[in-house]
């Protein structure tokens, strides 16, 4: 270990300046969403530590687990809520993983399906990429995210090897299928915007 007390105070202030200071990168995903193939709305997910953010456009939902609040951004009207989070009992998650491969886009896939009580009935198949890195967090913070009264299935994401790129639910109801489908169309790690995690300045908040 270096004797600092060795180096006069100019040279120890610059030799702390030439240190790199670690940058707080988290993961962004954009993905397009479709209900029964026809496109709706392009979203843009940030993912940090102990929250997150999703906006569609229209609207962005930020969850702060660390402030134990969700905001509500209307991006329009330039209002927004702030609520207290949600905290609904954990279901069981059960997580098969198949032979299946493919290809989406630059990203080679494999397919997972979700089961058990947290489906709630719904058939859940998400094809993961396991050559992309994650952030460290990211599975705590999918628990935390499946707390939300019929989320919970993200839970099994903590079981996923990868980063989602596709992720299918689907429903059978009165002999119809409803398929609502998200794909991921570029994924990095990078610094998010100052505002990401909360509402904008100037908005104004309705409750």
């Amino acid at each position: 270990m270096k004797n600092w007390r060795l180096f006069p105070l100019p040279l120890l202030l610059a030799l702390i300046s030439a240190v790199p200071l670690p940058v707080m990168a988290d993961m962004r995903l954009v993905a397009r969403e479709y209900l029964n193939n026809r496109p709706t709305v392009t979203t843009t997910h940030w993912f940090g530590t102990d929250m997150s953010s999703r906006d569609d456009g229209r609207t962005r939902t930020i969850m702060r687990f660390d402030l134990g609040r969700m905001y509500v951004i209307d991006n329009q009207a330039k209002t927004y809520r702030s609520l207290a989070l949600p905290d609904a009992p954990a279901l069981d998650v059960i997580v098969v993983p198949t032979t299946d491969v493919d290809k989406i886009g630059n990203w080679v896939v494999k397919r997972w399906r979700v089961d058990g009580p947290a489906a709630r009935g719904y058939t859940i198949n998400i094809w993961a990429c396991d050559s992309l890195e994650r952030e460290e967090g990211f599975a705590a913070l999918m628990h935390k995210l499946s707390r939300q009264p019929g989320a919970e299935w993200l839970a099994a994401y903590a079981k996923i090897e990868g980063i989602p790129i596709v992720q299918e639910i689907s429903l059978r109801r009165h002999g119809m299928t409803q398929t609502r489908r998200s794909e991921v169309a570029s994924f990095s790690i990078t610094k998010p915007p100052a505002d990401t995690y909360l509402p904008p300045r100037g908005y104004k908040r309705i409750q």
